[in-house]
């Protein structure tokens, strides 16, 4: 950022609302699990998985979502490659702020 520039931010209003971002994340292996301690609210029809070829190029593929109960989920790959990206939307509750300079973004 410039030093010459100062932003300041400041809460649009004083209350929270519902947030949907996108999460993703890369792995390797035959499964991946999600632990909901560490990434909550996930939207489990929201969850896309892609092998990543030798080109870097996503090729979309079929999965299998197991729950674990209360503390997480297991997602394994139909097909076997070497590295796979998992996508997904998460809900949770968070502030609107917008900026000096016009712009706005969410505080979560």
């Amino acid at each position: 950022m410039d030093k010459d520039i100062e932003h300041k931010s400041e809460i649009s209003n004083g209350e929270q609302e519902l947030i949907l971002f996108y999460w993703a994340t890369k792995f390797a292996g035959d499964f991946y699990d999600i632990d909901y301690s560490k990434c909550k609210n996930i939207i489990l029809d929201s969850i896309r998985i892609n092998a990543v070829d030798k080109d870097n190029k996503f090729v979309s593929i079929p999965f299998d979502v197991k729950v674990g109960g209360k503390s997480g989920c297991r997602i394994i790959p139909a097909s076997p490659a070497k590295e796979y990206v998992m996508s997904c939307q998460c809900a949770t509750m968070g502030y609107k702020t917008k900026m000096s300079n016009g712009d706005s973004y969410w505080r979560i």
